[in-house]
C-alpha cells in the first residue's frame, strides 16, 4: 500500500478489501501483459493487461494507472479497471 498517495480514493475501504483477500488465499498469482505508458507533465499512465488467478477466483482486465511524483517519490493516485 506504499505505492499509493494518501489522497487515493477510498484508499482505508481499497486496503481493507486487498487484505481481506489476501488474507483467505492460499496462492495468488498476478501476471501482467501489453504495458502502455505514457507520460504527462505532471503524471505518467500506465495501462496493462492483468491475469489475477487463486483457488477462487480468476479474472483478465485492463487496468489503468495514474502515477504522479509527490513529496514522498512517485505514487498511485488513480487505478481504473478497463473492461
Amino acid at each position: 500500500m506504499s505505492f499509493y498517495h494518501d489522497n487515493f480514493p477510498d484508499k482505508k475501504n481499497f486496503e481493507d478489501n486487498k487484505r481481506r483477500i489476501f488474507s483467505k488465499e492460499q496462492f495468488i498469482e498476478i501476471d501482467i501483459s501489453n504495458v502502455e505508458s505514457e507520460a504527462k507533465s505532471d503524471s505518467i499512465v500506465v495501462i496493462f493487461t492483468q491475469r489475477y488467478s487463486s483457488k477462487s477466483f480468476s479474472d483478465t482486465s485492463r487496468k489503468e494507472l495514474i502515477w504522479a511524483t509527490t513529496e514522498d517519490g512517485w505514487k498511485i493516485i488513480s487505478e481504473t479497471i478497463i473492461r
